[in-house]
Formats: C-alpha cells, sequence, structure tokens
C-alpha cells in the first residue's frame, strides 16, 4: 500500500493479488470521500459500472466501495466513519 501523507487524507494506491473469480489484475486506486454512496451513484451515472457497494470495514473505521470507469479502470472511494470508537 502506497500512503500520500501520515495521519492526512490523500489518494492512495496498492497491488493487490486477485480476491475472487472475477477479479482483474491490476492497480487499485483509492480517494477519500465524504459520502461513498454518492460518489458511487455519481460514477455510475457518468458511465461506470459499480463492483463493489459501499461497505464497512469492521474494526478499520472506514467504508469502502469500488467502481469500474468506462475505459475498465478500477477506482476505490473510501469514506471515514465518524461513528468508530
Amino acid at each position: 500500500m502506497a500512503n500520500t501523507k501520515d495521519g492526512e487524507l490523500g489518494i492512495d494506491s496498492g497491488i493487490y493479488q486477485h480476491q475472487y473469480e472475477n477479479d482483474t489484475p491490476g492497480v487499485r486506486t483509492y480517494a477519500p470521500v465524504d459520502d461513498a454512496d454518492a460518489y458511487l451513484a455519481k460514477a455510475q451515472e457518468l458511465g461506470g459500472t459499480l463492483v463493489q457497494e459501499a461497505m464497512k470495514i469492521p474494526g478499520i473505521g472506514i467504508i469502502v466501495g469500488m467502481f469500474l470507469d468506462p475505459e475498465g479502470n478500477r477506482f476505490g472511494v473510501i469514506q471515514p466513519r465518524h461513528d468508530h470508537g
């Protein structure tokens, strides 16, 4: 995982092994957002394809979702969870 700055929001990325059967190889880039559902909906409105609905990641305090752009590039969004204690 590559982080842009310690303790600050930034655009991070990583290289992963296949996670599931229909997974595609490549780099995954995640952008911090304030509303993951809204950004995923906007991506679809602009021609993207939803890959993973926004979901809470237990124990980490984030919500993540993922989409493919019209060219097939995979992007993720990360929303901080303010209710995480």
